[in-house]
């Protein structure tokens, strides 16, 4: 029997890497990937690095308990875009984490097409409760968020994006 899960990346060392292909539903009509529909697939990276470390952060908002019910939210959101992506494009996704704290990670990201960065970001995600107020995380997603963290630029976490941080 086959496994029919989607695909959903893989980790190569620190870094998740989930390649994506452009859809006619991505794009305007000229062909080109509206610029929200780059947070859609920065989402799907962190959702799917998330996934790969054994971290069911979908789980945690169905808790049969409605005190313990967690979710990620994002706090801060810096985008970059450097250039289109276009109808039928294959991109990867790159997500690392750069710092993890007790309520929040850091993670920087950038998408590229043939090996070309063509948009970067950098997001702040805090984990909440159902009524939006912060929460600790759980020892265990710590621990495993902080097995895969790489030494951010300037070792600050969230930071001015510097040219460098989204090469392929």
């Amino acid at each position: 029997m086959s496994d029919t899960r989607p695909a959903g990346g893989h980790l190569l060392g620190n870094r998740h890497l989930l390649p994506l292909r452009v859809y006619y539903e991505d794009t305007d009509a000229g062909g080109i990937v509206y610029h929200g529909n780059f947070v859609r697939f920065f989402e799907r990276g962190r959702s799917e690095m998330l996934r790969a470390l054994g971290i069911d952060h979908a789980a945690a908002w169905r808790d049969p308990d409605p005190g313990a019910r967690v979710g990620f939210a994002v706090r801060h959101m810096e985008i970059d875009y450097l250039a289109p992506a276009l109808l039928d494009d294959a991109l990867t996704v790159h997500s690392e984490v750069v710092k993890v704290a007790a309520a929040y990670v850091d993670a920087r990201q950038w998408i590229a097409r043939d090996g070309t960065t063509i948009a970067r970001a950098r997001f702040r995600v805090a984990l909440v409760d159902e009524r939006g107020r912060p929460r600790r995380m759980p020892a265990d997603w710590r621990r495993k968020l902080a097995t895969v963290a790489v030494r951010d630029d300037d070792g600050s976490g969230i930071a001015e994006m510097t040219a460098d941080a989204g090469s392929d």
